[in-house]
């Protein structure tokens, strides 16, 4: 979008992935012009430095804490910004939903990059009486995509430091493990996992997943599920499982956030044809396809005047006979 609109770009890859951070160095002055693109490297500081020079826009992919803090800095230049934030997006499997459906598809968006995207589902809202169809639904679906042994899969991914992994595993403790739960800190290696039996304040139900940990919550009908969700922040995604058209509308226009998304999840991210963005604490403004050259565009009207005819009408003293013409004409 940036390139798109006509815009030289500076680029901060985030240091924790280092790796990814070289390639990118490595990668985009071959391929793009330097004077237009410039990647650069570094923690913090530089992204601290960076942000104190006034920018034509910054924008921001990353957690919401983080994202409060770009948009402390850049409001100091008046640089206006676009955050693109987490959040912790639920998985409503309503009472008439295919539930296996429902959990393979769920299974399929929390095993992408091992749960550490901002749209994977974070949780999931279900009715008691469905719990353990799900369960055993989501573990036939994890066997089916990632075999016996998920550590062995080519197609499951690890975590991307010991941060990361520390934080989540000590989210294995909070509930009851009713699928998966094995670990191995030297590979970073988190099992996909359901939790059950959560207490209120569970890190687990407060704090953004972003891993392959999935609680399910147990909630008495659409009502309650509603009332749930809009007693959080406003996510980047609801997603829903189900074909009973009034649950669409009702879960559509009852909730606040970035997208909502009907028997399925994480596809939205790949049409660019639609928006993409968050709305209060999963972020500011879209992008994606014509909405991003919009988003890095600015508006500019120009107005070009002829210098005849310039009637004197306009200007004052306004007589009575000028007023009566200006009252005709506006």
């Amino acid at each position: 979008g940036a390139l798109a609109a006509g815009n030289p770009a500076a680029i901060k890859p985030s240091e924790r992935a280092p790796a990814t951070s070289a390639l990118l160095a490595r990668l985009v002055p071959l391929y793009l012009d330097p004077d237009a693109v410039r990647v650069i490297e570094g923690g913090a500081a530089v992204a601290e430095a960076l942000l104190a020079e006034p920018w034509g826009l910054v924008f921001f992919t990353g957690s919401t804490r983080i994202g409060r803090k770009v948009a402390e800095a850049a409001g100091r230049t008046l640089s206006p910004v676009v955050l693109e934030l987490g959040g912790k997006n639920p998985a409503i499997v309503a009472p008439d939903a295919d539930i296996e459906l429902a959990a393979r598809r769920i299974a399929w968006g929390k095993l992408l990059n091992a749960g550490q995207t901002c749209v994977a589902p974070d949780h999931v809202l279900i009715a008691p009486g469905q719990l353990a169809a799900f369960t055993a639904a989501y573990r036939d679906a994890l066997r089916g995509m990632l075999g016996k042994d998920p550590q062995k899969s080519a197609d499951y991914g690890r975590l991307v430091d010991r941060a990361q992994f520390d934080r989540l595993a000590a989210m294995l403790s909070e509930g009851e493990i009713a699928q998966g739960g094995r670990t191995d800190a030297d590979e970073l290696y988190i099992e996909p996992t359901l939790l059950t039996g959560l207490p209120e304040g569970a890190a687990a139900l407060e704090e953004e997943v972003f891993g392959p940990i999935l609680p399910l919550v147990e909630v008495d009908g659409i009502d309650a599920a509603l009332a749930r969700v809009n007693r959080g922040d406003t996510p980047l995604a609801v997603y829903l499982f189900s074909s009973d058209k009034a649950v669409q509308a009702r879960v559509t226009q009852e909730t606040r956030s970035g997208a909502v998304v009907l028997n399925d999840v994480v596809i939205h991210l790949s049409s660019s044809d639609l928006p993409f963005g968050g709305v209060g604490a999963s972020g500011i403004g879209a992008y994606h396809g014509k909405t991003g050259f919009d988003t890095f565009s600015h508006l500019k009207p120009v107005l070009k005047k002829t210098l005849w005819p310039d009637p004197r009408l306009r200007y004052p003293p306004y007589s009575e006979r000028k007023r009566r013409w200006l009252r005709r004409i506006t």
